[in-house]
């Protein structure tokens, strides 16, 4: 995957009731987590421009709503939570328009490629819980409470989402 910076630059920092302490806490928070949450949404919906968009969107909400929000609890969780509820938001409003890839055989992609694309083809809640479990390292725990589902939940459709993948996995390993 290539790797892109933020290209989205909109001052979100001045604002009349923000202390340079507030600033600077921010600018620290979104130092820490832009790339790797920017990574994550990439993973999870195919499109550079719409995880751009969901990672600008949650750091702003974040910022904006920083006294509503308990930013007791694990800061990366609440930004995951709000990226993922507005990139479900967008794609729900807008027809995607992914370029296909269909014209180059399977066998001449390479095999992260493929595996990514096996990824998207999968529906969007199993395709998130993988991403966060696999991609960005994250417990059954920390994906249930980004996610707001039982703990159950998550890790049952993990054990579905990869016995249907097996097969598939397997068939690429026997290609490659």
């Amino acid at each position: 995957m290539k790797s892109y910076g933020l290209v989205r630059t909109a001052a979100i920092l001045p604002h009349e009731d923000s202390s340079p302490e507030d600033q600077r806490r921010f600018q620290s928070i979104y130092q820490l987590h832009k790339d790797s949450l920017l990574k994550l949404l990439y993973r999870i919906s195919g499109d550079w421009s719409l995880a751009e968009d969901s990672v600008h969107h949650a750091f702003t909400t974040l910022y904006a709503k920083r006294r509503e929000y308990d930013l007791s609890q694990p800061i990366k969780n609440l930004l995951v939570t709000i990226a993922l509820n507005y990139a479900r938001m967008q794609h729900r409003n807008r027809a995607r328009l992914s370029p296909g890839r269909e014209d180059v055989p399977a066998a001449e992609r390479d095999r992260s490629t493929r595996i990514e694309e096996m990824i998207r083809e999968l529906p969007a809640d199993e395709r998130v819980i993988l991403v966060l479990r696999f991609y960005d390292h994250a417990s059954y725990q920390e994906i249930a409470e980004i996610l707001k589902i039982p703990l159950g939940t998550v890790k049952w459709k993990m054990h579905e989402t990869i016995k249907r993948l097996r097969p598939r996995l397997e068939a690429l390993h026997e290609d490659l």
